[in-house]
């Protein structure tokens, strides 16, 4: 199976291409951009990517995006209630972000699909996964191994 992970929105966006859980290749979009911790989406990288492995983006069955944004929102809104009054700086920071979409990846990563590469369809399936599994698997993946014990210390 031909993966495309995706990690953006946030900072250091990146794009890797995995066959049947090898790394065909990766590469950040700030080495495209020459923006520091770019946090756009990685388009520029994903081309990147495409180019060295010889696929294109059809040839993609699953885009996986490095972070389940329904628990991110549930998350942020948890610590802003517990924290209540003193997150109230917290709030208007987050209030922006949310009505802007900022925690819909998937809708977002679409609209760039479509964009970008002309992807007219939404039949391209998207698959949010857990953040830390994310962390685990940029280090497995790469790694000589068959099996490992992975531990993420992520704040």
């Amino acid at each position: 199976m031909v993966i495309l992970g995706i990690s953006c929105f946030y900072h250091d966006s990146a794009a890797a291409i995995t066959r049947d859980g090898k790394v065909l290749a990766a590469a950040q979009e700030e080495r495209f951009t020459r923006i520091r911790h770019d946090s756009s989406f990685p388009g520029n990288a994903i081309r990147y990517c495409l180019e060295a492995a010889g696929l294109e983006l059809r040839d993609v069955e699953l885009v996986v995006y490095y972070e389940n944004s329904r628990k991110k929102l549930s998350r942020i809104v948890s610590t802003i209630m517990t924290h209540m009054p003193s997150s109230l700086d917290m709030l208007s920071g987050f209030l922006p972000e949310w009505w802007s979409g900022k925690y819909s990846a998937e809708d977002r990563i679409r609209k760039e699909l479509r964009s970008q590469f002309g992807i007219k369809d939404d039949r391209c399936r998207i698959r949010e996964v857990d953040h830390h599994l994310s962390h685990a698997a940029s280090a497995f993946f790469p790694s000589p191994f068959d099996n490992a014990a992975i531990l993420v210390v992520d704040g």
